[in-house]
C-alpha cells in the first residue's frame, strides 16, 4: 500500500472540496483551470465532431446514462476514491430510481450542485418528461462510473474491461443512444 492510499489522499481531498472554503477554492480557481487547459498541449479535434445519424426516430430510440460522477445506490458497495489507480468499476442504477437513494463515492470535485440540484449528474426528470411525452425510451437501467484514475487495461481490456462489460448491458437492454454525463 503507497502513501498516498494509507494517508486517505483522495478522501481528504474531497473532504476539503465539500466544506463551504473548498468551494469556494474550486469556484475561485475555475478560471485558472480553463485556462490551463487551453495553454496545456492536448489531443485536439480536427474538423467537426463525430456524430453518427441514429437509425430510427428518436421517438423509437431506447436511451440510456453513463455518468462518471460515483453514483451509487445507498446500499451497494461505494467506489474506491482511495485507490491511487482508480476504481474502474461501475455500478448499476435503475432508470426509475428515486434519486434520493443516491450517494456520490468521488473526491475530484464538490457535491454541492448536487446537493441543489440531482439533475445536475443525472438529469432523471427531464429524461422522464421526455419519455412520457413520447419523445423518447428509456432503458431499464444506466450505468455509473466513479473515481476513473488512468484508463487503464482494467477499462479497456476486449475481453474483461469494464467500458466493455457496460456496452455489453446496454446492448442487452437494447440501447440505441447514449447520453455520456461527465462529473
Amino acid at each position: 500500500m503507497g502513501l498516498i492510499e494509507r494517508l486517505g489522499f483522495w478522501r481528504t481531498v474531497g473532504r476539503v472540496l465539500n466544506t463551504a472554503a473548498g468551494a469556494r477554492v474550486m469556484e475561485a480557481s475555475r478560471g485558472l483551470l480553463n485556462l490551463s487547459t487551453r495553454l496545456l498541449p492536448g489531443p485536439r479535434l480536427d474538423g467537426p465532431p463525430p456524430f453518427v445519424r441514429p437509425g430510427r426516430a428518436l421517438r423509437r430510440c431506447t436511451v440510456a446514462v453513463i455518468t462518471t460522477s460515483g453514483l451509487h445506490l445507498d446500499g451497494d458497495e461505494p467506489f474506491d476514491v482511495d485507490d491511487p489507480k482508480g476504481d474502474p468499476s461501475w455500478r448499476v442504477i435503475p432508470s426509475d430510481v428515486d434519486p434520493a437513494v443516491l450517494r456520490i463515492a468521488h473526491a475530484h470535485y464538490t457535491h454541492r450542485w448536487w446537493e441543489a440540484d440531482r439533475e445536475v449528474l443525472l438529469p432523471f426528470e427531464r429524461l422522464r418528461e421526455l419519455e412520457e411525452a413520447g419523445v423518447l425510451r428509456l432503458a431499464p437501467r444506466f450505468f455509473s462510473f466513479g473515481f476513473g484514475g488512468l484508463l487503464t487495461r482494467e477499462y479497456t481490456d476486449p475481453g474483461k474491461g469494464t467500458a466493455h462489460e457496460v456496452a455489453r448491458a446496454l446492448v442487452d437492454d437494447g440501447v440505441d443512444l447514449a447520453l455520456l454525463v461527465p462529473a
